[in-house]
């Protein structure tokens, strides 16, 4: 069923479930890089870029019957809609859940931002070391004792 021939209620419903699946996936994310799992993050990407598209699209479908309505466009117009029609309180219901679970993977996703760059931050840190450990290494000279790498002469001089 094409999604313009949905009512409000089928839309915000739609949301909503698609919206939860996002959650789980973003729970799912939460704890691999809780673990340290980073290499399990790479499938999740086209998993998240494809619900982001679904959740788009239906946003869009939303907006597009609240704007032919006369309504306005986003939260206002939706609440402008609402306003409108007092009576349907399962559409107001359908609404304040969407926003509830919007909310939670709002919150999740920036948990996880901070997630990801506290593990970047770990590997920068950790290359700077080994970088700084590879600076330091040190060689043995004729007499064969120890000195810091590159103290010598360079190739080619004489």
């Amino acid at each position: 069923m094409s999604l313009a021939a949905l009512s409000l209620g089928e839309v915000l419903e739609r949301e909503a479930r698609e919206a939860l699946a996002f959650v789980e996936l973003l729970k799912k994310e939460q704890a691999m890089l809780v673990e340290g799992n980073v290499d399990g993050l790479l499938p999740l990407v086209d998993q998240k870029s494809a619900f982001t598209a679904r959740l788009g699209e239906l946003g869009d479908a939303r907006e597009s019957i609240i704007n032919e309505a006369g309504a306005g466009s986003g939260r206002s117009g939706m609440e402008t809609f609402l306003s409108r029609q007092p009576a349907d309180r399962a559409l107001r219901s359908r609404w304040e859940a969407l926003l509830a679970v919007a909310s939670e993977a709002q919150a999740l996703n920036q948990t996880n931002g901070k997630l990801i760059r506290l593990h970047l931050q770990h590997n920068q840190q950790a290359m700077n070391t080994l970088l700084a450990a590879a600076n330091q290494a040190t060689t043995y000279g004729p007499d064969g004792h120890q000195r810091p790498a590159g103290s010598g002469r360079f190739l080619g001089s004489a």
